[in-house]
């Protein structure tokens, strides 16, 4: 895991948005949520990856492609709004 520390302009919307929208990706956390955060057991990372499985079977969930494809475009309208 990498730490970066990120300095903004807390009355800058454009800065709040585009912080949201990395957030929102689930790359990134604020520091209080890493705090919380411990390493999984071989255990809980295969019940994760069963549960993932089950939802794609069943045809639930959102694909990798769709997110991205979603946030290029939250990206390009936030850009365009400059």
């Amino acid at each position: 895991m990498c730490t970066v520390t990120l300095e903004y302009d807390k009355t800058d919307v454009r800065a709040c948005q585009q912080l949201a929208a990395l957030l929102a990706t689930g790359l990134f956390f604020e520091k209080k949520e890493v705090d919380t955060l411990r390493p999984l057991t071989i255990v809980e990372i295969n019940a994760m990856l069963d549960d993932a499985e089950a939802e794609i079977e069943a045809g639930k969930g959102t694909s990798h492609e769709e997110v991205m494809r979603e946030w290029r475009a939250e990206l390009e309208e936030l850009k365009q709004e400059e």
